[in-house]
């Protein structure tokens, strides 16, 4: 007799005498052999709930299609022949799980254990992402839309119109290659080819990346804590051009080493240094550096998009300028940490803290060269409209969430791919509060923000979608006093 043990979130050991499909024991009762089946079901549940060591005898995996099984259980993280107690299966099976839908290769992973006698078999029931990828997007050209609304004048001629084609699985091992094309107010043209592993024993990858971009608009400034900007409509104010290599080593399954190359020729017109900034490039209108940085990742949440539970760790040393220093010559260490906490079955908590420090002190540095506070994440809530430029900074964000909504809404049968037949919807309701600080050694005498403490903080609801999309409507206040509602948006896992 074969029972099965099923390892998704919503059940673990759980024995219930029924034939419902969402049981995780499926036992078929005839009453005149009930007694030799409560024999049996003690038995086979001192087995696995026991402290028996369970000896994985095959690997069963369902739903892959084009993604090959040695990705799979490279991911995974098991193999046959491995032998657990049940808790540690258990938790393993977890992991695998967690691990497969942050690949971004599937959009659904659930395992079970078919326990015999005294064999174990391991089961995957996945759920293949599409491969081909052929999207057009309209882009903002700002830091985030909140920005770009600010803006008020003209915003729909400040937009960028792009078209990518992405092939997601060229070989079977979830490696990616990209090609993207953006028109409008920048233009750029951009290709990409990541490899999760090239090696048999599959712990080293390979990142390679080529990027062209004009645009006729130009952030020259940071004054009153505002970004500044220009546009010349018949000038390209600011070129660039980079070309990047990338070497990734996984020496276990949750920690990963990075080693990235990157060569910066970046053009300014003449324009920009001569009526502008002169210390846009600090060295004229030509800015060639290479750039070296090590990072080295330890990845442990449940789901990289809206974790819940896990933590995640990030150490980057970063050298700009290590063989040509004449326009950039810069070292930085950098460190973030995250941990969340699921504190009740709808209740979890995110805490977050990341600093930057400058490990060479310059007298001075490029203008396009010091960006803290305000770019990209690394935001205080509140001051989402402010740009604080330093060397150095810290920050800290906390946010207590409570899942208001878990469910798979359906939607048309004849959508082509069946990923989007249906949306898994999750919406939270999150309380926040973020503390930051920036040290700007250089002109910080037109930016107040600059070399002081920063607060904010308010409420949320975040709507998460397909595991890998995330918008975020907040209500937000300052330590000055300042409120406003803000958006954010995450699409992709990476």
């Amino acid at each position: 007799m074969t029972n099965v043990i099923n390892f998704s979130d919503r059940c673990l050991y759980s024995y219930p005498f029924t034939t419902q499909a969402n049981s995780c024991l499926i036992l078929t009762m005839n009453p005149t052999r009930l007694l030799m089946s409560l024999i049996l079901i003690v038995l086979n549940v001192t087995l696995v709930l026991g402290n028996d060591t369970l000896c994985i005898r095959h690997i069963i995996i369902n739903g892959n299609k084009d993604v090959k099984r040695g990705y799979i259980l490279r991911e995974a993280g098991i193999q046959t022949g491995e032998c657990y107690d049940s808790k540690r299966l258990a938790l393993k099976l977890e992991l695998a799980n967690e691990r497969l839908v942050n690949s971004g290769a599937f959009y659904q992973a659930a395992s079970e254990v078919l326990v015999e006698a005294d064999s174990v078999d391991v089961v995957f029931n996945l759920k293949e992402m599409p491969h081909w990828a052929l999207a057009g997007s309209v882009d903002l050209p700002d830091r985030n839309f909140n920005v770009w609304w600010e803006l008020k004048e003209n915003i729909f001629d400040r937009l960028n119109f792009s078209g990518r084609v992405r092939y997601n699985n060229l070989t079977g091992k979830n490696n990616r290659i990209s090609l993207t094309a953006q028109i409008g107010y920048a233009q750029k043209l951009q290709l990409e080819y990541e490899t999760p592993y090239f090696d048999k024993a599959k712990k080293f990858g390979l990142y390679l990346g080529a990027l062209v971009s004009r645009q006729q608009e130009i952030n020259y400034a940071t004054i009153d804590n505002v970004q500044k900007f220009r546009v010349e409509n018949d000038l390209f104010l600011y070129q660039r051009i980079r070309l990047s290599a990338g070497l990734t080593y996984w020496p276990q399954l949750l920690w990963k080493h990075s080693l990235m190359v990157n060569y910066h020729n970046n053009f300014i017109d003449d324009f920009v240094t001569k009526e502008l900034n002169a210390n846009f490039f600090l060295n004229g209108d030509v800015q060639r550096f290479d750039e070296w940085v090590y990072m080295a990742e330890l990845e442990k949440r449940d789901f990289k998009i809206y974790p819940e539970k896990g933590y995640y760790f990030l150490g980057e040393l970063r050298k700009e300028g290590l063989i040509r220093t004449r326009d950039l010559d810069a070292l930085y260490l950098r460190a973030q940490y995250s941990q969340y906490f699921r504190v009740a079955p709808r209740w979890s908590t995110e805490h977050h803290g990341t600093f930057r420090v400058g490990l060479m002190r310059p007298e001075n540095l490029p203008y396009n060269n010091i960006r803290a506070l305000g770019w990209e994440n690394d935001f205080v809530r509140g001051y989402e409209f402010y740009m604080i430029d330093g060397l150095d900074f810290y920050l800290l964000k906390n946010s207590i969430r409570f899942k208001l909504i878990d469910r798979d809404y359906p939607l048309f049968d004849w959508i082509p791919f069946k990923r989007f037949r249906s949306l898994p919807l999750k919406v939270y309701i999150s309380s926040n509060f973020d503390i930051g600080y920036a040290n700007n050694p250089f002109n910080f005498e037109e930016n107040s923000f600059a070399n002081s403490t920063l607060a904010g903080g308010g409420f949320g609801v975040d709507f998460v979608g397909y595991h890998n999309m995330m918008v975020s409507f907040e209500l937000s206040a300052n330590d000055r006093g300042e409120v406003g509602v803000f958006l954010h948006y995450q699409f992709g896992i990476r």
